[in-house]
C-alpha cells in the first residue's frame, strides 16, 4: 500500500494505444545495477547535514511522502517488474543507476560527488558503460533545479529522468522530463481521502472523468504564491479571494519589480518572474478569471469546473499540472524554454496551451479566442493522458508513461537490439 492499492508490473493497457509500442520496447530490457549502500545512498549524508539528525524522525522525508518521492515509485515497480526488468545485462537495451539522490534544495546541493562515485563504482565493476560511453544508462534525479548539478561527463552522455526540464541542463533529444507528486497528494492517505476525509485528488480524478467535456466555471484559474512559495495550498486565503488591499499591496510590489516585466527575461528568480507579470497584469482583475495570490479552500471544486489552469515555476520546478491533468483543466503552460512532462511521447497542443512570458499581455485575448467545441476537442484529448500524471495505484500510471518515454528514447538513439548485439560481438 506504500506506493499504492494495485500491480507494481508495467501494464500495458494503461497507456494511450499510440504509446504501447514504445513500453513493448522495453520488454525484458531494462537492467538495474546493484550497488551496496555505501554508494548509492551516500548522498544521505549530505542531506542529514543539511536537515539535522531529527529530519528523518518518523519516515524518511523525502522516499515516503510529499514531493519529492517519485523516484521511489518508479524504483519500487521497476524492482518488481517481470515485464520490464532483465537480469541479464546482456539482454538490456537500458542499464539503470539506483541512486538516492536525498537533497531536497533547489540550489547548493553536491550531486557530483555522490553520482561521481556511482560512475567510477559501476565503470570499474561493470564494462557496460564503457561499452557504449553511457549513452544506454539512466539516472533519475528528483530534486528542485537539480538536473542543473549533474556532472557533465554523467548529464552528456546518459539519460537523465527528473523534474526540471529547463533546456540549459536537460536535452530534449535525449533525457526524459517526468510528473511529480503534487502538496495535496503527499502520501497515499492524503491521496484517497484529503485533509478533511471529504475531498481528496482520487475523488476529484475521478468524478472528473464523469463530467461533461464542456465547463462553465473560471475561464483562467490560478491560486499559488506570487513572490514566494510560501503561500499554497497549505497556506489558504480565507474566503478564497483576495482583499482589495491584499491585491494592491501585490500590484505596488510587482510594478516596482523589473523581473516582473513580461518582457525581460530572470530565470533565477523566483518563478523566473511570470507570476509577478501575470499579477503586473491585473489579470486577478478579469471578471470571468479567478486568481489569487494563495491557495483556497476549494480547490478541488474550481479546479474541476474550471476552464484553463495557469502553471508557471515556482521555486523550483511547478507542480500544479499534475493536479490540473487528473482534474481535467486544460493546461496553460506559462513558461521559456521549459521541457514538458513527457514531451517526446505526448502531443502537448492537442491538450494544452502554451505561452511565453513575452506573451503574458495576450493571455486574456488567447483563450477567450478559444472556442467551447476547441475546449471540448482538448479535453477529449487530455482525457487520453491524464493517468500518466499520477503515480499512486491504481489511478495513476506514471510508471508506464515514464518506461513509454524511456521506449521512445531507445529506438530513437538507436539503444535497442542492434546495440546489444554489439556489446555481444565486443
Amino acid at each position: 500500500m506504500q506506493f499504492g492499492d494495485g500491480t507494481t508490473r508495467a501494464q500495458l493497457s494503461v497507456l494511450p494505444a499510440t504509446l504501447r509500442p514504445h513500453l513493448r520496447r522495453l520488454r525484458r530490457s531494462v537492467y538495474v545495477y546493484q550497488m551496496p549502500a555505501s554508494v548509492n545512498r551516500a548522498a544521505e549524508a549530505w542531506m542529514w547535514r543539511q536537515w539535522g539528525k531529527d529530519a528523518g524522525r518518523g519516515c524518511d522525508p523525502v522516499h515516503n511522502r510529499r514531493i519529492y518521492s517519485a523516484q521511489s515509485h518508479f524504483d519500487a515497480h521497476l524492482l518488481h517488474d517481470d515485464f520490464t526488468r532483465t537480469l541479464d545485462p546482456k539482454r538490456a537495451s537500458l542499464f539503470y543507476v539506483p541512486l538516492f539522490l536525498n537533497q531536497r534544495v533547489p540550489w547548493g546541493a553536491d550531486l557530483n560527488a555522490s553520482m561521481s562515485r556511482a560512475l567510477q563504482y559501476i565503470r570499474t565493476r561493470h564494462p557496460w558503460w564503457n561499452a557504449s560511453s553511457g549513452r544506454d544508462h539512466v539516472w533519475f534525479v528528483f530534486g528542485e533545479r537539480q538536473t542543473c548539478l549533474v556532472p557533465p561527463e554523467i548529464a552528456k552522455a546518459s539519460i537523465i529522468v527528473g523534474h526540471w526540464g529547463d533546456e540549459d541542463c536537460m536535452s530534449p533529444d535525449k533525457d526524459v522530463v517526468v510528473p511529480t507528486i503534487t502538496p495535496v497528494q503527499h502520501d497515499y492517505p492524503r491521496f484517497v481521502q484529503g485533509r478533511d476525509g471529504t475531498h481528496s485528488l482520487q475523488r476529484s480524478m475521478r468524478g472528473s472523468a464523469e463530467l461533461p467535456l464542456g465547463r462553465s466555471g473560471p475561464l483562467v484559474f490560478f491560486a499559488g504564491g506570487i513572490t514566494s512559495f510560501g503561500a499554497s495550498q497549505d497556506n489558504l486565503r480565507k474566503g478564497g479571494i483576495d482583499s482589495q488591499e491584499k491585491q494592491e499591496k501585490w500590484l505596488k510590489r510587482v510594478t516596482a519589480d523589473r523581473c516582473a516585466r513580461p518582457d525581460v527575461s530572470c530565470r533565477q528568480v523566483y518563478s523566473m518572474g511570470v507570476r509577478q507579470a501575470i499579477w503586473r497584469e491585473k489579470l486577478y482583475a478579469e471578471p470571468d478569471m479567478r486568481i489569487v495570490s494563495a491557495g483556497v479552500p476549494d480547490y478541488f471544486d474550481v479546479v474541476t469546473k474550471a476552464r484553463f489552469c495557469i502553471h508557471t515555476e515556482g521555486n523550483g520546478w511547478g507542480a500544479r499540472v499534475v493536479d490540473y491533468m487528473a482534474m481535467e483543466c486544460l493546461p496553460l503552460m506559462v513558461n521559456d524554454r521549459m521541457i514538458f512532462p513527457y514531451a517526446n511521447v505526448l502531443p502537448w497542443e492537442d491538450f494544452a496551451i502554451h505561452l511565453r512570458k513575452d506573451q503574458i499581455p495576450a493571455l486574456a485575448a488567447t483563450v477567450r479566442n478559444i472556442s467551447q467545441r476547441r475546449q471540448e476537442e482538448m479535453r477529449t484529448a487530455l482525457r487520453l493522458y491524464k493517468a500518466g500524471f499520477v503515480w499512486w495505484r491504481p489511478d495513476g500510471a506514471a510508471y508506464e508513461f515514464t518506461l513509454a518515454a524511456l521506449g521512445q528514447r531507445v529506438e530513437q538513439l538507436g539503444l535497442g537490439r542492434a546495440a546489444r548485439q554489439a556489446r555481444a560481438r565486443s
